[in-house]
């Protein structure tokens, strides 16, 4: 990679590479930014806060199960991209 005055260029790989990962760090963020998001809400006390509690752990399984699946399914195949297999 080289850095100018103007613009940094890299080969199209390595902005691939770094999209991909931004992607990925964003989707496995979104659930912490929800969480925060709703705990800096303001406290009232609606009706659904009973079932909301009742709920949410079965929520936050699915949700995580989600993720893990989308780990299984946009995996590489091809063992070389990653650094931990080249030895």
């Amino acid at each position: 990679m080289r850095c100018s005055a103007w613009r940094v260029t890299a080969p199209a790989a390595d902005w691939l590479a770094a999209k991909y990962l931004f992607v990925l760090g964003a989707v496995y963020a979104l659930p912490l930014v929800v969480h925060s998001l709703w705990d800096l809400r303001p406290e009232r006390d609606f009706h659904g806060a009973v079932l909301w509690k009742r709920w949410m752990p079965v929520g936050s399984a699915v949700l995580a199960t989600i993720l893990f699946c989308g780990i299984l399914v946009l995996r590489s195949d091809v063992a070389r991209d990653f650094i931990y297999f080249q030895f």
